[in-house]
C-alpha cells in the first residue's frame, strides 16, 4: 500500500481447501553415497533432513522414510531430496571423476550382415551402390506401365503434403530411381552404368490398414562395357545381371533358380522369375524398349528386383565348406532333345534328383534350335560329374547312373537322348 498505491480489501479473507499431501520418500545412506559421489552415513541423513525441516523415520538397514515439510512442495521424489543433500553438504565436496565405461564388441544384427554381404558381392561384380529418393511421381507409375495394373508395384501410397509433384508417392519399387540415375550418368558421357540399391519400398496395405514396408534389392545395367584386353566393347545383357545375382546367392549361401515369366517393367519373353526354394523372390530381365526410352535409356537395358524378406530367412550365416576331394571324378556329356518350352533349369533338376547320390555337378553348356532339330524342339547339352567320397568310381557305375538319368528325363520331361 505504501509503495504501489494499493488498497486493502475490506474485511478478513478466508481461503479453505485441502493442502497437498506430503509424500513418503524412501532413501538410504548407501544410495545417497552412490549417486552423489561422497560418503553418507545414517547420522548425515538424519542431520540433513533436520536442516530441511523434514521428518526421517528409520526403516530397514540404512534406509529412511523421509516426509518433507509442508512448505517444500518441490520435494516429491528421491532425486529432489538428494539434490537438497548435495546443496547442504556443498558441491565443492563432490570430487571430479570420469564416468566408468566398459567397452565391448557390439553385436551386428543379421539384417545388417546380410546387406553387407550383398553389397560386397555386387561391388565385386562391378556394380556401384546408389542412393535414390524414397519417392515416386504419378509420371513414374505411367512410364512404368503400372497404371491400372494388378501388381504389388501398383499399390501406391500417397503423401498428404508432398514437397513436389515428383515426390507425391512413396516408392513401391526401386527400379525407377535406378533407371533415372543410370540415364543421368550416361547423359554425362559415362560409357555404361551398373548400379544397385538396397532400400525400403512401401505398398498400400488396403482399406483401413497401414502401408507395408520392407527392404528390396534392385539392380540396373545400361550402356556399354568398355573394351578390355580379352573382350571387345559390347552392350549390357541379361547374363551380366544373372551373373551378379548368382554372386549374391553365393554370398548368402542360397541357390537361386530361374523360370520364364512376365511382368512390368520387362519386355515380352525377356523376363525371368527368380525363386528361392518354392518361393518367388523377384524378377529380372530386359527393360521394355518403351520404358527404357521414357527414362532416357537405349533399348537393351536390364534390371532386377528381389524381396529381401525371401532371401534372408534362407541365407546361411556360416558358409558350408568341404575338404578337397580325394578321389577323381568321372565326367560325361549328355545331349538331349526336349520340347522348346522345357527349360534347362527344369531338366537340370530332374538330372540332379535322379543322379543322386553319385552326381556331383550339372552344367548346361549348349542350347541349339535349328534345322537339325525338328520343329518345336530344341537340343540341350549337359556336362555331368560323378564322384564318390569313399572310393574311386568305376566306368560302369557312372554309366549306370547316366542310364537312370536318361530314363528319368524321358519319363518326367519327355526329353530323349540326341542321336549322334
Amino acid at each position: 500500500m505504501e509503495l504501489a498505491g494499493a488498497k486493502a480489501a475490506p474485511g478478513p479473507l478466508c481461503i479453505r481447501g485441502e493442502l497437498p499431501g506430503r509424500p513418503q520418500i524412501m532413501v538410504s545412506a548407501a544410495r545417497a553415497s552412490s549417486l552423489l559421489g561422497i560418503p553418507f552415513g545414517k547420522d548425515d541423513v538424519t542431520g540433513l533432513c533436520r536442516l530441511l525441516g523434514a521428518e526421517a523415520k528409520p526403516g530397514s538397514g540404512d534406509e529412511f522414510i523421509v516426509i518433507p515439510p509442508g512448505w517444500r512442495l518441490d520435494i516429491r521424489e528421491e532425486a529432489d531430496l538428494l539434490e537438497e543433500f548435495a546443496i547442504l553438504k556443498g558441491y565443492d565436496l563432490i570430487p571430479a571423476t570420469m564416468p566408468g565405461l566398459e567397452a565391448g564388441p557390439v553385436p551386428v544384427p543379421t539384417e545388417v550382415r546380410s546387406v553387407e554381404r550383398i553389397s560386397s558381392a555386387l561391388r565385386g561384380a562391378g556394380y556401384s551402390e546408389a542412393r535414390t529418393f524414397s519417392f515416386m511421381s504419378a509420371a513414374d507409375f505411367t512410364m512404368m506401365g503400372l497404371e491400372g495394373s494388378n501388381t504389388p508395384f501398383s499399390r501406391r501410397v500417397a503423401l498428404l503434403n508432398p514437397m513436389s509433384e515428383e515426390q507425391a508417392f512413396l516408392r513401391t519399387t526401386l527400379i525407377p530411381g535406378l533407371l533415372r540415375a543410370a540415364a543421368y550418368n550416361l547423359s554425362r558421357e559415362a560409357l555404361g552404368a551398373m548400379l544397385f540399391e538396397v532400400g525400403h519400398v512401401f505398398r498400400s496395405g488396403g482399406s483401413g490398414r497401414a502401408p507395408e514396408e520392407h527392404n528390396s534389392l534392385a539392380l540396373v545395367a545400361a550402356g556399354r562395357q568398355s573394351k578390355g584386353v580379352h573382350e571387345d566393347e559390347r552392350g549390357r545383357d541379361f547374363y551380366d545381371l544373372k551373373g551378379a545375382l548368382e554372386a549374391v546367392g553365393e554370398a548368402l549361401g542360397i541357390r537361386l533358380s530361374w523360370a520364364a515369366g512376365s511382368g512390368v517393367p520387362f519386355g515380352d519373353g525377356e523376363c525371368a522369375i527368380i525363386r528361392v526354394g518354392d518361393s518367388d523372390a523377384g524378377m529380372a530381365g530386359v527393360v521394355s524398349a518403351g520404358i527404357a526410352e521414357a527414362y532416357g535409356l537405349a533399348p537393351g537395358s536390364v534390371a532386377a528386383e528381389l524381396d529381401l524378406r525371401v532371401l534372408r530367412p534362407n541365407s546361411n550365416e556360416i558358409p558350408a565348406v568341404s575338404a578337397p576331394p580325394r578321389h577323381p571324378a568321372v565326367r560325361r556329356d549328355l545331349a538331349v532333345v526336349a520340347a522348346r518350352e522345357k527349360t534347362a533349369e527344369e531338366l537340370a533338376r530332374v538330372i540332379g534328383r535322379s543322379g543322386a547320390p553319385l552326381l556331383e555337378s550339372v552344367q548346361v553348356f549348349d542350347v541349339y534350335e535349328g534345322k537339325q532339330v525338328q520343329a518345336g524342339m530344341k537340343s540341350l547339352a549337359f556336362r555331368l560329374a560323378f564322384r564318390s567320397v569313399e572310393r574311386t568310381l568305376t566306368e560302369s557305375e557312372a554309366d549306370e547312373a547316366l542310364k537312370r538319368i536318361i530314363v528319368a528325363l524321358e519319363a518326367e520331361s519327355g526329353a530323349k537322348p540326341r542321336a549322334s
